[in-house]
């Protein structure tokens, strides 16, 4: 069985873990199977799906080339700690520069978490589309340098050198 106090220590320390953007370190509080799901970011406006840890990690550190990103739980709860699999959610703050044009997104958004054997194994994030999709615009339109960037909203203008 996974406490709350433990379940809620393993999510801060997986946001500290980010916020020092040690990659590595955080990947070994998830689940070898794990899923990453976001609202926004995907093919076609749909939502951002990653599997795996490799999937996840290249995700992560592509997104780090061009940013700093913090991010820490304000709140949280576990939901039914006697399941296999329990179930935590919480609201996030979350801060990211865009360090080639010093764009900031700051705000909060929903996290839920899916437990196995004490670490995380789905994470699902919900974000506030309208204003993720407004940032990452304003990014396109300074013309970073050349990347993919992660998380970037479909439906966004990309600037002239991302393919």
């Amino acid at each position: 069985m996974l406490s709350e106090d433990d379940a809620r220590g393993l999510i801060d320390r997986a946001h500290a873990t980010w916020s020092s953007r040690n990659v590595d370190k955080l990947l070994t509080l998830y689940d070898d199977d794990l899923t990453y799901w976001c609202n926004v970011g995907g093919p076609g406006g749909g939502p951002h799906i990653l599997r795996g840890k490799a999937e996840f990690k290249a995700a992560l550190d592509a997104f780090l080339v061009s940013t700093e990103s913090v991010s820490k739980v304000q709140s949280f709860a576990l939901h039914d700690p006697f399941s296999i699999d329990p179930v935590g959610k919480g609201t996030v703050f979350f801060r990211v520069v865009h360090l080639p044009t010093k764009n900031v997104l700051e705000g909060t958004f929903r996290q839920i978490v899916t437990f196995r054997r004490g670490k995380i194994l789905r994470l699902d994030e919900f974000h506030d589309e309208a204003r993720m999709k407004a940032f990452w615009q304003l990014v396109a339109d300074a013309n970073p340098p050349q990347q993919d960037l992660w998380n970037f909203p479909a439906g966004a203008k990309r600037p002239r050198n991302v393919k």
